[in-house]
């Protein structure tokens, strides 16, 4: 995540923002994915619950995959349930949630094998689980069909992390201090000279772009001006001094 203050509110504060300090810097504190999915369980009409239909093969190695682990690190007994894969082995493939660590990351897009599944039961999880995982409140309602709403739940930044960075945010542009761990990572001063150098390189990037074309235009006008210039089929007719510039005109459309 990115912050930043505006230069002159920044001179004015005389000081930068601070990293806030982890919530939960214990694992004790960190909730689990049963309690962020059951411990209250969800109302079976709650927006965004609606479950996926698996075919019997996929319920079958969900079946043999054990809590915690995924289609690549599980020796299954059936050789039929194996995915044959070579060189990719990516670990959230069929990969299912331990019932008792926290969630592993909660993804927007992809493929089958990667909706995230429940610790028990041979099912992917639903958009309204996988919201939970992410931190929203159950009345918050995601609009569009699944594949969507998937993409929605899992690009989204977590409310309960974004409220800790817009609570320190606040605190430090009223002068308040809060517990925190140090500056950002990102040294801004840097950040701003490499963003100013790109910029310089694209307007010259444009301002040669241009004068290319510029150049180019005249020498079509040029050719428009003297119909008498072409190239005949055999090439061109060497008593004529000017239609070098046809040959111009091409040599620059096959180098842009």
């Amino acid at each position: 995540m990115i912050t930043g203050i505006r230069r002159d509110i920044y001179e004015k504060l005389g000081h930068g923002f601070q990293v806030p300090k982890p919530t939960t810097p214990q694992r004790t504190q960190q909730k689990t994915a049963w309690e962020a999915i059951e411990k209250d369980p969800i109302h079976p009409e709650a927006y965004n619950n609606t479950r996926i239909k698996h075919r019997q093969s996929v319920v079958d190695r969900l079946e043999a995959i054990p809590a915690g682990k995924n289609a690549f690190n599980t020796q299954f007994k059936d050789e039929s349930l194996r995915l044959n894969v070579k060189g990719v082995t990516l670990s959230n493939i069929y990969r299912r949630l331990a019932r008792d660590e926290p969630s592993y990351t909660v993804t927007g897009s992809g493929g089958g094998g990667t909706h995230m599944y429940h610790w028990e039961e041979p099912r992917a999880l639903t958009n309204r689980e996988r919201a939970r995982l992410q931190t929203f409140p159950d009345w918050f309602q995601f609009f569009g069909g699944t594949p969507s709403v998937r993409r929605q739940v899992g690009m989204a930044v977590p409310p309960e992390g974004a409220q800790v960075v817009l609570e320190a945010m606040l605190k430090t542009l009223d002068g308040t201090s809060y517990a925190s761990v140090g500056r950002p990572s990102i040294d801004a001063d840097e950040l701003i000279r490499a963003y100013e150098l790109a910029e310089h390189g694209e307007a010259a990037q444009m301002h040669l772009e241009n004068a290319f074309s510029d150049q180019e235009q005249d020498d079509e006008l040029r050719v428009l001006n003297h119909p008498h210039l072409s190239v005949a089929p055999g090439g061109r007719e060497p008593e004529d001094p000017e239609l070098g510039v046809v040959e111009a005109v091409e040599a620059r459309r096959a180098s842009s």
